[in-house]
């Protein structure tokens, strides 16, 4: 329960992102009547319930968020999954395997500020592609290259900060590592299967406070 809040406490940031994404972008997406839409990475389930729904279609089915940390999915379900369309699971974005049930079951698909944090991101856009309805959508939101990770893999060697970062030495994205992480998203997302109709860049600074950015730290070591 603290790590959950820790997360939600320190996450001014992503906040911030999907507010800027979702004006730009959202009202180029095309949703169908009783809709069914899949949130990759909804972790405590906030942005879930209070910034992903509300921009739904009123005649949304069912909206699932699924992440890989049971810590923050126990979160999102005492508390983000009061309307009746709202459900979580458990899933790894990542595994050789999807739920059956999951199989081109969605009309929309979101993943907002997570993709960063996967090392498989092939795996990752695989799954999402097999869990879309023919013809439906999907819409992704992440750091291609993070300043703020070397950083952390500098500290991580550190004792004193070692105990903040164990998960910090966990990601290994290919987006972070490449030069080209424009090539690499298109050749990955062209081999998927994709139809790559937008795709924008742009390099952005975020300052944190010394609060904010220990915090940060913490809210990393969820499990």
């Amino acid at each position: 329960m603290i790590r959950s809040l820790k997360y939600i406490t320190n996450s001014v940031q992503v906040k911030h992102d999907f507010k800027y994404v979702t004006e730009r972008y959202f009202n180029m997406l095309e949703f169908k009547d009783n809709c069914t839409v899949l949130d990759v990475g909804c972790g405590p389930g906030n942005t879930t319930s209070e910034g992903l729904l509300p921009l739904l279609p009123k005649s949304t089915k069912l909206l699932i968020g699924v992440d890989i940390s049971e810590v923050l999915l126990k979160y999102a379900k005492e508390y983000h999954q009061k309307d009746g369309r709202v459900r979580y699971r458990h899933l790894d974005i990542a595994a050789s395997r999807v739920p059956s049930e999951f199989l081109e079951f969605f009309d929309n698909i979101f993943s907002f500020y997570v993709l960063h944090f996967v090392s498989n991101q092939r795996n990752a856009f695989k799954n999402m592609y097999r869990m879309a309805k023919p013809g439906g959508d999907i819409f992704v939101s992440f750091m291609g290259q993070w300043s703020a990770m070397d950083i952390y893999r500098t500290l991580v060697c550190e004792i004193k900060w070692k105990p903040f970062l164990q998960n910090c030495g966990k990601i290994t994205a290919p987006t972070y590592t490449t030069h080209n992480p424009e090539k690499y998203l298109k050749n990955v997302l062209d081999e998927v299967g994709f139809r790559l109709t937008l795709y924008h860049e742009e390099v952005k600074q975020w300052v944190y406070s010394k609060q904010e950015f220990i915090g940060t730290l913490q809210s990393f070591q969820t499990e």
